[in-house]
């Protein structure tokens, strides 16, 4: 009879355990949120080492006081010939030559990389030069990757004549660094002009 009285009061205990194990036992954590990394985007303008021709138009008709086809012309051919520019050159040049003269020039430069900093220019003008030459100028300046570089004589030999708008451009090369001048300016050159140009970063009077 006891066993039977034991096993009826276990029976009925059994949930009361059961609830009271139930009640004290922690209910899990919620799971943590999954953290979420924002999507970072790139200026691409920013970690370009070259200027765009859009750049360089805008740089031209900030240097040209205005916008012109012939210049978007005179940018599409260079662009085709070299490429995009590592760095350019906003300034101004004044000389005047027959048969023999000097250049003189002054200007900032900008280097993709490694920013803005002044340059001038000296050199002479061998040639059938007629006038005085007075011109606002931008250069392009290609595989600059180191502005200390740019600092040295390009050499030139092209015959140049203001065309179209009084615009005209010209190659310079030292090693594999190619200089290439945009001038817009007064006066009217014709014929071959086989000189050079000396970058320094202070300013000379002997163009030689």
């Amino acid at each position: 009879m006891r066993l039977v009285l034991c096993a009826l009061m276990l029976m009925l205990s059994g949930p009361v355990v059961a609830q009271a194990v139930a009640a004290t036992t922690p209910a899990p954590a919620p799971a943590a949120a999954t953290a979420v990394t924002p999507v970072q985007t790139v200026d691409l303008a920013a970690t370009s080492t070259s200027y765009t021709k859009a750049e360089i138009a805008a740089a031209g008709e900030v240097a040209f006081g205005r916008a012109s086809p012939e210049m978007n012309k005179l940018l599409a051919k260079v662009f085709d010939e070299m490429g995009e520019p590592s760095a350019y050159i906003d300034g101004r040049q004044a000389g005047g030559a027959f048969i023999f003269g000097a250049s003189y020039g002054s200007g900032k430069l900008f280097h993709k990389v490694e920013g803005a900093q002044p340059v001038f220019w000296t050199g002479p003008s061998f040639g059938l030069d007629v006038g005085a030459d007075g011109a606002q100028v931008m250069m392009l300046v290609y595989h600059l990757h180191d502005t200390n570089d740019m600092f040295r004589r390009f050499g030139a030999a092209t015959g140049r004549a203001f065309a179209v708008g009084g615009l005209s451009a010209q190659y310079l090369v030292h090693d594999d660094v190619v200089v290439v001048p945009i001038s817009l300016g007064v006066g009217l050159r014709l014929g071959v002009n086989a000189g050079w140009l000396n970058f320094t970063r202070e300013k000379r009077l002997i163009p030689f």
